[in-house]
């Protein structure tokens, strides 16, 4: 049986179609990529699959039983957005995901956040946005669930991160679990006549080196420029106030 699978799978929002005719099935075991530009629809499927969008037609399945209070159990979901309230210590995360998830695994996620030295006391709204995402990422991978849905885990923590979050997904992939969408930049255009072009990418640990290999080269492209820019505007900042003063 298939751990994901949609039919037909169309999902508008007023005259703008963001799916269209997408239909696909995932085995368990498998780790699957998602690839597409902004806007191409790559989370409104992940929020279908989750049961928090309804599809204007089609049908979609998680792991035999369409979303809904059954499906959540089997369903471990990184949201694009941090969403974890700020002013909770990483502690009473801990305790709330233990009380709510029957699969939370406390000892795995001790030693996650103990790695990235992260401590249970300190409260979410006294972390930089980097370090909230990766205690949302370590509660989300602490789940033994059957089904992992990510959205962009890579895609707000900065380059020298990434390694650890890749490391992360591949140190937890179970094989006998279900698949784990992670939608990056790419070329994925769902729906469309061609039936390759409403499919998800299946691929591998090999693929997603390769993807993080390339979000590095891009940000370090983009990036880079605007740092020396940063750093020049600032030391001029700072010699012309020094020039005032002495003036």
């Amino acid at each position: 049986m298939s751990i994901l699978e949609s039919k037909g799978l169309v999902k508008r929002f007023g005259a703008t179609t963001a799916l269209d005719g997408v239909t696909f099935a995932i085995e368990p075991g498998r780790i699957v990529g998602l690839l597409g530009p902004n806007g191409s629809g790559k989370t409104t499927l992940i929020k279908l699959a989750n049961g928090l969008l309804v599809p204007t037609a089609g049908e979609i399945w998680v792991d035999g039983q369409a979303p809904g209070k059954e499906s959540h159990a089997a369903v471990s979901y990184l949201p694009e957005r941090t969403s974890l309230p700020l002013w909770m210590t990483v502690k009473e995360l801990q305790t709330f995901y233990h009380d709510f998830y029957a699969d939370f695994q406390v000892e795995r996620s001790e030693e996650m956040l103990d790695r990235l030295e992260i401590s249970p006391k300190q409260r979410m709204k006294q972390m930089s946005k980097g370090t909230r995402e990766k205690v949302q990422l370590i509660l989300t991978m602490s789940r033994q669930a059957k089904l992992y849905l990510l959205d962009e885990p890579i895609g707000g923590v900065d380059p020298a991160a990434r390694d650890y979050i890749l490391d992360t997904l591949i140190r937890n992939y179970n094989p006998e679990a279900g698949a784990d969408p992670l939608p990056v930049r790419g070329g994925f255009h769902p729906g469309g006549e061609g039936h390759e072009r409403g499919r998800a990418v299946p691929g591998g640990i090999q693929m997603l080196r390769k993807l993080i290999k390339y979000e590095f080269r891009a940000t370090a492209r983009v990036m880079l420029p605007l740092y020396l820019v940063t750093i020049v505007l600032a030391l001029l900042t700072r010699g012309a106030s020094l020039w005032l003063e002495l003036a």
